[in-house]
Order: structure tokens, then sequence, then C-alpha cells
């Protein structure tokens, strides 16, 4: 298996945790998921290009599925129409075609 996969199945099992927690959290309170819409849009806007750079040097600036060296684009491993976690743990740098490709899955 290659450092890159390696590293981003790291990430994954990591993430699927943090999606765990957060699910109970949505059992016990219904409105935790508007707080967590409100959190996201935040996050968003405090999103630095600093962890962004952070997240593409850790991949020595390779697409974290094909391993080419191109112009890259953040990707989130788990969708965020699906988990709604926008933060670096859930985002890999990935060349257009294989984010294109990838879609919603």
């Amino acid at each position: 298996m290659s450092k890159h996969k390696h590293y981003a199945l790291h990430q994954l099992r990591e993430l699927r945790e943090v999606f765990a927690k957060q699910a109970e959290e949505y059992k016990r309170d219904p409105r935790a998921i508007e707080k967590r819409k409100a959190q996201l849009r935040k996050q968003q806007a405090e999103e630095s290009m600093q962890e962004w750079e952070d997240i593409k040097r850790g991949y020595e600036y390779r697409c974290a599925y094909c391993g080419e060296i191109a112009p890259l684009t953040m990707d989130h491993i788990i969708p965020l129409s699906r988990c709604h976690i926008h933060a670096a743990i859930n985002i890999v740098p990935a060349c257009r075609s294989c984010n294109a490709s990838k879609g919603n899955r």
C-alpha cells in the first residue's frame, strides 16, 4: 500500500470515530444539527490557506488518489453532503480528474 493511501486510510478511521460521536450528539439534542451547521459555516470562513498548504505538503503536493503532481483541489474524504465535516482531518488534495470522478462517494 502506498504511503499516501495509508495516510488517507488512517485519516478516514479517525474521521469515522468523530462522526460516530456526532451521531450520538444529534440523537440526544435535535437542535444540535442546526448548531453544527452554524459551526461549519464559521469553520469554512476560518479555513486558512496555511492549513491547506500543510495538507498539500503532507502529500508531497501529489494527488491523494493517483499520486500525480498536478494542480490540486480540496477534496473531502467523506463528502460534506454526508457528514458536514469541513476540517483538515476530512480534506485531502486531489487532482481535478480524481476529484471529479469521485463524485459524492
